[in-house]
C-alpha cells in the first residue's frame, strides 16, 4: 500500500465504485442550514463521481453528523427517486436493490461509549488492529485492501464478487466472526454486523461527527473526543476479487447462543434435529441460520416441491421455521408437525391454575383454621428486566440510570422504551400484511410501593423525550411573538385603510403539543388533531388516568372505549362540552401511556369491566420486588446522556408523508425474510398454545402479547437506526428476536401480578412478608429474624405464629432442627 494518506472524495469514489456503478449518498442529520436546529435524513442515487463529489462538497458545509456511501453497487432504477442530487426521500437502498457484492467490508471500531467520538489513543487502537488484519493476511496471499481511517476507527475494503444471496450472505457473516475472532483485543474490535448486502460506509474524506467536538481546555488533550476528517489509502495495485477458498481459510461457524424460551412455549427446549431423525425426513446437511441451524428438505409430504424451496430450520434462539418458496404453497412449521404430531397427541389439556382462597383478616392474625380453605398460590421469582436485548444506546442508558437511582432496571427501561414508541408515534408502521399494519405505540405500568424511586425513575427515563416537548414551547413562545407583531400591523393597515388590509390576516401558530400528564378524552381530542405523530401520556399515579374515564361523560364506557381506540391508531370522535362547540373528529389518534401505580391501588383501579374489555391486557407491568439502596456516588455519564438525546431527537424527525390526496400517512416499514419466518414461527406457536387456555384473563393477555411482539420490534428497529446502530430499511430478525425475547419477559412478569391481583387485605400482606424474606434472607429465616426485622411485628411469638400462617397458606414451610426452626418460603 502507498503511505499517502488521501482526503480526495471523488479519488475515493473511484476506488469504491466502478464506472457505470448506481451507488446511494446518505447524510444523516444534515441541518437545512448551518448551524440550524432543523435537521433531516437525505438520500440520492449516483452513477457520476464527479456530480456525487460536488454533493458531497455541499452537503460537508452543512455539518450534517455523517456522510455514506453503499459499499456495493445498487439497481440502476433507483436512479428515478434522486439521480445525482440528494433530498429527503422515503426510502434507501435495501438488501434486495444490491446487485453484486463487491467488496468484503472490516468496520474496526474502538470500544466507547456509543454516540461520542473516539480519543487519540482509541482511534489509534482501532487503526493498530486493522494494519495488523492487513500484514496477516497479506502474507497468507491475500492482495492490499483499500485502507481507511473513518474518524473513530479503521475501514479494510477487500475486494470480492459474489453474487447476492442467501449462501454469500452466510459466508460474510462467518468471515466476520473468524477475524473478529482472531484479532479483535480489548481496546478495538472487527463488528460482525456489517454483512449485510446494502451497508453503508463513511465517505471517506469527509469529517466525521459524533456526539459533540468536545476538546475543553478543562481536561487533558488524552480525554478529548474531537471530530476528525477521514482518509484513505490506496493499494498500490489494483486489487484482484478474493477467492472463495480465500474466504472460507478464515471463516468460521457463528457460535450457537444458549437457546432461549419464547413466551408461552412450556415444555423446555426443543431439540429439532432429533425431531428430524425422529420423524425420518429426508434432509440435506444443515446450513448456518440465524445462530442456528437450517436444513433443505429432499421431499416432504404437504407439497411436491423439493430442495433448495423447502427448508426447516431453528434460530440460535430457539425459534423454528419451515416453508416453501413458492407463492402457491402456504404452510408452515406448525403444518408439518401437526402432519407428524396431531396436536391432540401433543397437548394435554393444562391443569387450570387453582384460583387463591384469600384467608381472612381474623384468620390470619390468629393462624387458626384447616390449610385446606386457606391455600393461597405463590408468585414466581421475579426475573430482571432483559437489558441486554435493547438497542446499546439505550441499554446502557437503562442500566447506568438505574444504578444512579438505585432502583430496578425495569424503571427505566419501561418508561423509556415507551417514550421511545411516542417519539416515532404515527410516523412508521410495521407491514406484517398489505392490510395490517402495526404502531410502536405501547403502554406501560411500573407497580411498586411508595417510595420506591417510580418517579424518579420516570422522571430520567422520560428526560430526553420532555426536552423536545419543552423546545417546541419555546418555539411556540417565538412564533406568538411574531404573530402578535404581524396581528398588530395588519390591524394597524386595516384601520388606517378603513377596514380593508392588502395582506391576508396570520395564522395564529398551534403549540405542539407531545407530552400530556393530566388530560381527558376531551381535552384530548383537539390535541390529536394538531398533532397528527400523536402524544404521551406520562402520570405519575395511573389512578388518577383510571379515575378521569367518563368523568365528563354520561355515557358509561364511552371514555374508555376511546382509548382503547388510540391503542391501535384508530379514529375517534369527541363530543366537546360546550353546546356551541363541534364535535372533533382525528383520522388516526395514537397515545402512548406510562406511569406508576402501587399495588392496593392497581388492584381496587383494573376491575372486572377493565379487564372484560380488554384494557387490562394492554398494559405491560413489571413489579421489580422493593430495593431500598443507600447513598451512591454513580451517575450517568455526560456521553450516554447525549447519545440518548441525540436519539430521541433522530426520532422525533421521523416524519409522515403526504399521500396523493392530501392526506399524512405514516412511512410503512417491511421485515426482512429472516424476521418473517421467526415472526411466522412464533405465531403459530402461540396460536397452538392459546387453544389450551381456559382462564379468560389468561387468554386475553396472550392474545394482546402476541400483538406486541411487532410493536416493541419496530420500536428497537426505529431505536438502532436513529442511534446510527442500524441502517437498513427492512426490519431485521435481531430487533424480531429482542421483542421476542422482551415479550416473553413481560409474560413471565404480567402472570407474576395477575396471581396477585385478588388479593384481599390480608393475602396481600402475607405476600408483602413472603416477598421481605426473599428480598432481605434470600427465602429463609427464623421468626427472630422476622421480629427484629419487620416493624409491625412486635414479638418472637407474633413471628412464629404470621409465618405457621405463611406455612399452612402453601407460602413456605418449616424446618424445625434441634435447635433452631427455620421458614423456607415457596
Amino acid at each position: 500500500m502507498i503511505a499517502e494518506q488521501n482526503t480526495d472524495v471523488e479519488a475515493f469514489l473511484l476506488n469504491l465504485h466502478d464506472p457505470g456503478d448506481v451507488y446511494e449518498i446518505r447524510s444523516f442529520k444534515c441541518p437545512e442550514s448551518k448551524g440550524s436546529r432543523f435537521k433531516r435524513n437525505l438520500a440520492g442515487w449516483f452513477d457520476d463521481a464527479e456530480e456525487a463529489a460536488k454533493e458531497i462538497e455541499r452537503l460537508s458545509s452543512l455539518e450534517p453528523d455523517g456522510i455514506y456511501v453503499t459499499c456495493n453497487p445498487v439497481s440502476p432504477s433507483l436512479r428515478a427517486r434522486s439521480h445525482n442530487k440528494v433530498a429527503q426521500v422515503d426510502k434507501q437502498s435495501s438488501d434486495n436493490d444490491v446487485i453484486r457484492r463487491r467488496w468484503l467490508f472490516l468496520d474496526i471500531d474502538a470500544k466507547r461509549s456509543s454516540g461520542v467520538s473516539s480519543t487519540g489513543a482509541e482511534m489509534q487502537a482501532a487503526v493498530g488492529v486493522a494494519e495488523t488484519i492487513a500484514d496477516a493476511m497479506q502474507s497468507r496471499g491475500w492482495p492490499d485492501p483499500l485502507f481507511g481511517m473513518s474518524g473513530n476507527g479503521a475501514y479494510l475494503c477487500y475486494r470480492i464478487d459474489l453474487p447476492n444471496n442467501q449462501e454469500s450472505t452466510d459466508l460474510i457473516k462467518r468471515v466476520l466472526v473468524g477475524l473478529s475472532k482472531e484479532f479483535s483485543t480489548d481496546e478495538a474490535e472487527v463488528d460482525t454486523s456489517t454483512f449485510n448486502p446494502s451497508r453503508i460506509m463513511k465517505v471517506l474524506g469527509t469529517v466525521a461527527r459524533k456526539g459533540d467536538d468536545f476538546r475543553p481546555d478543562s481536561v487533558s488533550q488524552d480525554e478529548h473526543r474531537p471530530h476528525r476528517r477521514s482518509w484513505f489509502r490506496s493499494p498500490a495495485i489494483a486489487p484482484s476479487a478474493l477467492s472463495i477458498e480465500q474466504l472460507e481459510s478464515v471463516a468460521t461457524e457463528k457460535e450457537s447462543p444458549p437457546k432461549s424460551k419464547p413466551y408461552g412455549s412450556y415444555g423446555g427446549e426443543f431439540d429439532l434435529s432429533s425431531w428430524i431423525a425422529k420423524h425420518g425426513l429426508d434432509v440435506r446437511s444443515p446450513k448456518d441460520y440465524l445462530g442456528g441451524q437450517k436444513w433443505q428438505l429432499s421431499s416432504n409430504p404437504l407439497c411436491e416441491h423439493k430442495a433448495p424451496d423447502v427448508w426447516i430450520g431453528q434460530t440460535g434462539e430457539g425459534v423454528i421455521a419451515a416453508k416453501c418458496s413458492h407463492n402457491s404453497c402456504n404452510w408452515n412449521w406448525h403444518d408439518l408437525r401437526e402432519h407428524f404430531e396431531p396436536k391432540r397427541d401433543r397437548y394435554h389439556q393444562r391443569e387450570e391454575r387453582p384460583k387463591a382462597k384469600h384467608v381472612h383478616e381474623a384468620d390470619f392474625a390468629a393462624g387458626a383454621g384447616s390449610s385446606a380453605d386457606k391455600k393461597v398460590e405463590p408468585i414466581d421469582d421475579y426475573r430482571p428486566f432483559p437489558t441486554d436485548l435493547l438497542p446499546a444506546v439505550l441499554g446502557e442508558y437503562v442500566r447506568q440510570s438505574a444504578k444512579a437511582i438505585g432502583c430496578d432496571e425495569a424503571y427505566v427501561a419501561l418508561p423509556a422504551m415507551t417514550a421511545i414508541g411516542a417519539a416515532i408515534g404515527n410516523a412508521r408502521r410495521l407491514q406484517m400484511k398489505r392490510t395490517w399494519h402495526v404502531l410502536p405505540t405501547i403502554w406501560t405500568a411500573v407497580v411498586g410501593l411508595s417510595g420506591t424511586a417510580k418517579t424518579p425513575a420516570q422522571k430520567q427515563a422520560l428526560a430526553p423525550f420532555k426536552r423536545l416537548q419543552s423546545e417546541a414551547m419555546q418555539e411556540h413562545r417565538a412564533a406568538m411573538e411574531a404573530y402578535e407583531a404581524d396581528l398588530e400591523a395588519y390591524e394597524a393597515e386595516r384601520k388606517k385603510n378603513k377596514g380593508v388590509a392588502t395582506g391576508d390576516k396570520p395564522d395564529k401558530p398551534k403549540c405542539r403539543r407531545i407530552l400530556v400528564q393530566d388530560i381527558t378524552t376531551q381535552a384530548l381530542a383537539p390535541m390529536l388533531a394538531d398533532n397528527p405523530k400523536g402524544v404521551l401520556l406520562s402520570r405519575d399515579e395511573l389512578a388518577g388516568w383510571f379515575a378521569s374515564f367518563n368523568q365528563y361523560n354520561g355515557k358509561k364506557g364511552a371514555d374508555e372505549s376511546a382509548w382503547l381506540s388510540m391503542f391501535d391508531g384508530d379514529s375517534i370522535t369527541v363530543d366537546r362540552k360546550s353546546e356551541d362547540s363541534q364535535a372533533v373528529f382525528v383520522p388516526s389518534a395514537v397515545v402512548s401511556i406510562t406511569g406508576g401505580i402501587q399495588p392496593a391501588i392497581l388492584r381496587e383501579s383494573l376491575t372486572a369491566e377493565h379487564r372484560s374489555s380488554g384494557l387490562a391486557a394492554r398494559i405491560l407491568m413489571a413489579m421489580p420486588p422493593r430495593k431500598l439502596a443507600g447513598w451512591t456516588e454513580d451517575d450517568v455519564d455526560f456521553p450516554v446522556t447525549e447519545a440518548m438525546r441525540q436519539t430521541f431527537e433522530s426520532l422525533h424527525d421521523f416524519s409522515m408523508i403526504t399521500d396523493e390526496d392530501g392526506h399524512l400517512r405514516p412511512q410503512i416499514v417491511k421485515m426482512n425474510e429472516g424476521a418473517k419466518d421467526i415472526w411466522v414461527a412464533f405465531y403459530n406457536d402461540q396460536i397452538a398454545i392459546a387453544e389450551t387456555i381456559t382462564d379468560e384473563d389468561e387468554a386475553a393477555v396472550a392474545s394482546k402479547l402476541r400483538g406486541y411482539v411487532p410493536r416493541i420490534a419496530l420500536l428497537l428497529h426505529c431505536c438502532r437506526q436513529a442511534a446510527g446502530e442500524f441502517v437498513s430499511d427492512d426490519l431485521d430478525s435481531n430487533s424480531m428476536l429482542a421483542a421476542i425475547g422482551i415479550v416473553e419477559w413481560f409474560g413471565t412478569e404480567i402472570r407474576r401480578i395477575y396471581t396477585s391481583l385478588d388479593d384481599d387485605k390480608a393475602t396481600a400482606k402475607m405476600r408483602a412478608l413472603v416477598e421481605w424474606i426473599k428480598t432481605r434472607h434470600d427465602g429463609k429465616a427464623t421468626a427472630r429474624q422476622v421480629q427484629q426485622g419487620v416493624k409491625r411485628i412486635k414479638s418472637s411469638e407474633d413471628a412464629q405464629q404470621e409465618l405457621t400462617a405463611l406455612a399452612d397458606a402453601g407460602l413456605g414451610e418449616w424446618d424445625h432442627g434441634p435447635r433452631t426452626s427455620v421458614f423456607t418460603c415457596f
